[in-house]
């Protein structure tokens, strides 16, 4: 699998929609300070591919940004198989 592209919007600190384009040719790397949202990129790129369409109430809500009530949002671009 590649990938392409992740969305993030009402997800954790991405309050508004963001959207990240990864180099399909090289690997890619997440850096930044404290706080800029690297583990809520992993954690989205997660729930994206591991968390049922049926998740509980509690999982949306682990995901929501602090104090707002946004349905969390995250769009993956891949490719597979060629």
């Amino acid at each position: 699998m590649i990938l392409h592209a992740l969305e993030l919007a009402g997800f954790g600190r991405f309050v508004d929609p963001a959207r990240f384009t990864l180099a399909a040719d090289r690997v890619n790397l997440l850096a930044g300070p404290n706080g800029s949202g690297k583990s809520t990129l992993l954690a989205a790129l997660s729930a994206a591919f591991v968390a049922s369409h049926r998740s509980g109430s509690d999982d949306v809500r682990r995901w929501k940004p602090w104090g707002r009530d946004l349905a969390p949002r995250v769009v993956v671009e891949f490719a597979s198989g060629g």
